[in-house]
């Protein structure tokens, strides 16, 4: 062992680094290292008091609190002390109650503890005031978490903590009344508190909870030292030298017990074994809430989110969780109407067709169809849907799964056919080389398309009801047209066509036929000696509908029109004896 010099009863001992230290005692007495204790230098003190507290700011820097309210400071080691005992007064204390130790936060800001519940605080360390006191139990040991924040104990359980440099302080709960006789933190969250009878207690939070643990002594244990954040030394009456390792708990609780399938209800989940000594059993729910059972082997879970998700238990102390057990539970909810199907809702008949809502596991889905056939998917989530009559038919599905079923989802869904073909076209069936309209009953929503087998091409009308064919060469062809909708073309109606250069050639007797004036302005005048050798004069437009049609009677020699719209116009003049077309220019 390493001895002091005389034989006191210590108070305190405090170290500013591995060396250099001080030690004080009851009759003022300190003595003062700097070989970590190997050999030990009386320090002169004036006064003749217990000597219960440092702190230091450095080697030569230092401050100590004792009994009858004493505060007092040396700047060089302890060879001269500023305590308004030998000299003038110089550190006002304001209190005579006897003080037990003292700390700073910074360079200005310090307090001391002491008892009957005496906490004075200081800015520059010479004026001390005396905080409003929160207790009256005496106060025994404290501890610096920060540069803001300290924790003191007391006789009584009595705990006390700052968060504003010792300005203000509010109690903590201990959970005892045994006396605390001293403190020490490791870092900002980790505290050990050690008092009587054994008392062991634990903080991971900064000071704000204790637990209390089992320390395996019944001795008062006087003083802690903590090492890690989970390892900490104890000494107390008798020789009493005690080692804690905080340790989480070992081995896991088993397999969990309950359904892996459920609604979104309330189900319950346990396990075998019961909360052990010194710890507590955990459950943690993702996708929904415990409303009952925390802490036991049983819990009652609402779940209150849909899909795969997972309850999990462990063990934990406060150094922490032992190993965690886990199941996965996929939760289903009721099926849900407020969706639709997906498919197209105007369709072709003798065509399929694939409709689909979301799948979702464990979900049968059942279709059922008018003016068409289930072709495959019955029981899934998509079918395939042959229609056969047109019209407006109804697709149907419901689903059902282990938590209920729906009602009818329902799809109207519009059905049509290929068109039928045109009845007839109107226009020569034997012609001479030029242009020629042909025409049929158009139908409102119909597409239409010509086709010549040869002999001349389509100069206009290609999509609509009439067209205007010039026709190039001699011979035999057919002129052909198909109606056409969304679902196909219809099949063909023909028109056979002789095309003769003899019947282009048969003269006509136009009786100085005019037309004019060409171009024109919308007004039109058609003139001819013998215009009553026609029947009827027809105006188509570009396109190949027909826009104008008059009758000529007989003995009339001329016809107006007016307001013609713009373009190139086809005049055709018709009757027993021939065909004239011409063309005008309205601009």
């Amino acid at each position: 062992g390493r001895h002091l010099p005389e034989p006191i009863l210590v108070q305190t001992l405090d170290f500013w680094n591995t060396s250099f230290g001080y030690t004080g005692s009851e009759g003022g007495k300190i003595y003062r290292t700097s070989n970590s204790g190997t050999i030990w230098v009386p320090v002169f003190n004036p006064a003749n008091r217990v000597i219960s507290g440092f702190f230091m700011f450095a080697p030569s820097v230092i401050y100590l609190a004792g009994s009858q309210g004493y505060i007092s400071r040396s700047a060089d080691s302890g060879a001269n002390w500023d305590d308004g005992i030998s000299w003038d007064k110089v550190i006002e204390t304001n209190t005579t109650e006897n003080l037990k130790d003292l700390t700073f936060f910074d360079n200005v800001n310090g307090f001391a503890i002491g008892e009957n519940g005496q906490i004075s605080w200081s800015a520059g360390g010479t004026v001390w005031n005396t905080i409003p006191k929160l207790t009256q139990e005496n106060l025994n040991a404290l501890a610096k978490i920060d540069t803001s924040r300290a924790v003191v104990v007391g006789d009584g359980g009595i705990i006390l903590k700052t968060e504003d440099k010792a300005k203000t302080w509010r109690k903590i709960e201990s959970g005892t009344t045994k006396t605390l006789n001293s403190i020490d933190f490791l870092g900002e969250q980790f505290g050990y508190i050690a008092g009587e009878d054994g008392l062991a207690l634990i903080t991971t939070d900064g000071g704000e909870t204790w637990t209390q643990f089992s320390s395996g002594t019944i001795r008062n244990l006087n003083s802690v030292s903590a090492g890690t954040d989970l390892k900490a030394y104890f000494v107390g009456d008798d020789g009493t030298i005690i080692t804690f390792n905080c340790t989480p708990p070992v081995g896991n609780l088993g397999q969990i017990s309950g359904d892996s399938q459920s609604c979104l209800a309330t189900t319950t989940y346990s396990i075998t074994q019961l909360p052990q000594d010194g710890s507590e059993i955990i459950w943690r729910v993702d996708g929904g809430e415990i409303i009952s059972g925390q802490g036991t082997n049983s819990i009652e879970v609402n779940w209150t989110v849909s899909g795969r998700n997972a309850v999990l238990v462990s063990r934990s102390n406060f150094c922490g969780s032992g190993e965690t057990s886990a199941m996965e539970v996929n939760v289903i909810k009721p099926p849900s109407t407020a969706i639709g199907i997906v498919g197209d809702g105007k369709v072709c008949t003798g065509n399929s067709y694939t409709y689909s809502l979301p799948n979702f596991e464990g979900t049968i889905y059942t279709w059922a169809v008018t003016g068409g056939e289930l072709i495959q998917g019955q029981g899934t989530h998509e079918a395939e849907i042959k229609w056969n009559l047109n019209g407006t038919q109804q697709l149907s599905v419901t689903q059902e799964n282990r938590c209920g079923d729906s009602l009818p989802i329902i799809k109207m869904v519009s059905v049509n056919s290929a068109p039928e073909a045109p009845l007839g076209i109107s226009g020569e069936s034997k012609v001479g080389l030029g242009e020629q309209i042909y025409e049929i009953d158009e139908i409102e929503g119909l597409n239409y398309r010509w086709s010549i087998s040869g002999g001349g091409k389509i100069l206009s009308g290609q999509g609509t009801g009439s067209v205007v064919v010039l026709w190039e060469n001699e011979g035999d062809f057919e002129l052909a047209v198909e109606a056409q909708n969304e679902c196909n073309f219809s099949s063909k109606r023909i028109l056979p066509v002789n095309v003769n250069i003899i019947t282009a050639l048969e003269p006509i007797n136009q009786g100085n036929l005019k037309i004019y004036p060409n171009p024109s302005q919308g007004n039109l005048t058609i003139s001819s000696d013998n215009l009553d050798s026609w029947s009827d004069i027809m105006i188509f437009n570009p396109i190949g509908q027909l826009i104008e049609t008059k009758i000529i009677f007989q003995g009339q020699s001329e016809v107006q029109f007016y307001r013609l719209p713009k373009g190139f116009l086809l005049i055709k003049l018709q009757g027993k004896n021939g065909v004239v077309s011409k063309k005008v220019l309205v601009r």
